[in-house]
């Protein structure tokens, strides 16, 4: 019986970003900076939503 692969979204997306970075070495982990600066200011903008009703983007 065949059985269908398990991969986690998180390693797929893993894989594409370090084929990425075998392409082109100019930019080797700015796709990584950049998501995890996103994270950052995901987190920023939650705290000042919790703290201020008037919070505008």
């Amino acid at each position: 019986m065949i059985k269908e692969p398990k991969i986690s979204l998180f390693d797929l997306v893993m894989c594409l970003s370090d084929a990425v970075d075998l392409v082109s070495p100019s930019l080797v982990n700015h796709h990584k900076q950049v998501a995890y600066i996103n994270q950052l200011l995901n987190i920023y903008t939650e705290i000042i939503k919790l703290h201020d009703e008037t919070f505008y983007v």
